[in-house]
C-alpha cells in the first residue's frame, strides 16, 4: 500500500514566528514620537517604559531573530528532502511483491526515514526555542540594567512598565484581560523613558559588536 507524507516545511518558521516575542502586536502609539528623549523630569519621581516596544525593536532582538529563521528555514529544507525521499520509497513499493525480501528492505528504509525525520524536526525545533528563551532573558537582563541607569540619570525612583499597543481582540472577554493587565493608564510625556532606553540599547549593541 502506498504511503504519501507531507512534509510540514513551515513548521520551525512557524514556531520562531510565534515565539517572536509576544507575537504581532500592532504598537498604537511609539518610543519614536519622543525622538529619543524626554524632557527633565521635574517634580516627578515615577517614570514609565514599554519593555515589549524595546524588545520589539532592539536590534539584537531583530538580528537574533533573523538567524533563527535562517535555521529554521535550514531545518525545515532538510525535512523536505527527507520527504521527497520517503514518497519516492512509497511510490515504488506497489511495483515490489509484498513480503519479498526487496519489499520488505524498501518498506523498512521508508519507516526508518519517517522516524528519522520526525525526531530530527522536532529536536531541531525544541533547540531553537530554547535559544528564543535564553536570548530573551538576556535582553531582559539588559533591558533592566538600562532602565535603571536612566532612571538615575533622569532622576526617577520607580520605573512602571507600561503597555502602549492598541487592544486589538475583538473577543470580549480578551479584551477585559488585555485591559486588566495594564496598570499605567496615563502618564505625561516627560515621564517616558523608553525612547532613552532604547538609544542606550543600541549604542551598546553597536559598541560590542
Amino acid at each position: 500500500m502506498q504511503t504519501k507524507t507531507k512534509t510540514k516545511t513551515s513548521r520551525v518558521y512557524a514556531l520562531v514566528t510565534i515565539a517572536l516575542i509576544g507575537g504581532a502586536i500592532i504598537l498604537g502609539q511609539s518610543f519614536a514620537q519622543n525622538g529619543g528623549s524626554v524632557p527633565a523630569a521635574g517634580n516627578s519621581t515615577v517614570a514609565v517604559c514599554d519593555v515589549m516596544s524595546i524588545f520589539r525593536n532592539y536590534p539584537k532582538t531583530i538580528d537574533a531573530l533573523a538567524e533563527m529563521k535562517k535555521n529554521g528555514e535550514a531545518v525545515d529544507s532538510k525535512a523536505k528532502a527527507m520527504g521527497i525521499e520517503i514518497d519516492k520509497i512509497s511510490s515504488q513499493l506497489p511495483a515490489l511483491t509484498e513480503g519479498s525480501a526487496a519489499y520488505e528492505t524498501q518498506w523498512a528504509n521508508r519507516q526508518n526515514l519517517m522516524i528519522t525525520r520526525e525526531i530530527y524536526v522536532k529536536t531541531e525545533s525544541d533547540k531553537i526555542l530554547r535559544q528564543h528563551a535564553v536570548l530573551t532573558k538576556e535582553i531582559y537582563r539588559e533591558i533592566k540594567a538600562t532602565v535603571k541607569a536612566v532612571a538615575k540619570a533622569k532622576g526617577f525612583e520607580i520605573v512602571l512598565s507600561e503597555d502602549l499597543s492598541q487592544l486589538t481582540s475583538a473577543n470580549s472577554q480578551e479584551l477585559n484581560a488585555q485591559i486588566a493587565s495594564r496598570k499605567v493608564i496615563y502618564t505625561s510625556d516627560k515621564c517616558d523613558i523608553t525612547g532613552l532606553v532604547l538609544v542606550s540599547l543600541k549604542q551598546q549593541y553597536k559598541a560590542g559588536k
